[in-house]
């Protein structure tokens, strides 16, 4: 099946009533449909900064700055029942545009916004259900991989390690190697408000990438420091802490990005580069 998420979310309600009369597979998939981390996927960060730049040598433009534009996800699924578990596997695919504004050297008073249109970002995600008592209850989620088409082969996410400073001491939690199932009872990325959460990633990129760069993205309201890059140790580096959020944010979705800034560099429609990885988070 194949829906942009506001109409998905839209077809909750027309499933609700129909309970006596749903097979296996609608039953799981209304489970889906109504479930926090499925209604809350489409909050992606529309608003991404990119990094300060400097000239290179012979370049007469200077970007300034940029954001990206990321609609509404088309989301497509496939259900498969095995009594008494069942499991959703969906790809996601976000349109998205990015703005770079740029400044002439050496009259730095003219400004030039560019927009280069980008291969919409793909995504792979599974939900694993089980049928307790009366109902199919999600027991089990993947983080989400996600990448342009023009970054495929250039860039890759390979580990996160997430850390937690709470009452003086620091709290492993698991470090991501990949889009494998993560059990929801205890679910591992549970924070509370206050937390400040330590952020290390590790990527690769190709020699065609010169400039790479890593983002956190998450819901308004949390505070995000800037990545830093540790030559030493070879990963990116940075802190999240959790602010106090409304009910509708306990189950939402974190997005770690690796940018190629050479994309945005010169004054052309190039396309742009990034891979990205979704992580759902609980805080309580």
């Amino acid at each position: 099946m194949r829906y942009a998420l506001p109409v998905v979310l839209a077809l909750v309600f027309a499933l609700v009533g129909c309970n006596a009369l749903q097979t296996d597979q609608d039953r799981v998939e209304n489970s889906l449909l109504n479930h926090p981390f499925f209604k809350s996927l489409g909050a992606t960060s529309g608003g991404n900064r990119q990094p300060p730049t400097s000239p290179c040598d012979g370049d007469t433009t200077w970007p300034l700055g940029g954001w990206r534009s990321v609609h509404d996800p088309d989301v497509s699924y496939q259900i498969s029942v095995q009594h008494p578990y069942a499991t959703v596997d969906f790809h996601a695919d976000w349109p998205c545009t990015l703005y770079v504004i740029y400044t002439d050297i050496p009259d730095t008073a003219i400004r030039d916004t560019v927009v280069k249109p980008a291969p919409e970002f793909h995504g792979t995600i599974s939900f694993e259900f089980e049928f307790t008592g009366d109902s199919w209850e999600l027991e089990a989620i993947s983080p989400c991989p996600a990448t342009f088409d023009s970054a495929l082969g250039m860039m890759a996410i390979d580990s996160v390690e997430v850390s937690v400073r709470r009452g003086g001491r620091s709290v492993p939690y698991p470090t991501l190697h990949g889009p494998g199932l993560l059990p929801l009872d205890p679910y591992a990325y549970t924070f509370q408000p206050g937390d400040s959460v330590t952020l290390r990633l590790w990527e690769t990129h190709a020699p065609a990438v010169e400039f790479p760069w890593t983002y956190l993205h998450g819901p308004p309201g949390h505070d995000y420091s800037p990545f830093n890059y540790d030559q030493s140790q070879g990963y990116w580096y940075g802190t999240w802490t959790i602010n106090p959020a409304p009910q509708s944010d306990e189950a939402r979705w974190v997005w770690f990005e690796v940018l190629d800034v050479g994309s945005a560099l010169i004054r052309k429609t190039g396309p742009d580069r990034s891979v990205l990885w979704g992580l759902p988070y609980i805080v309580e």
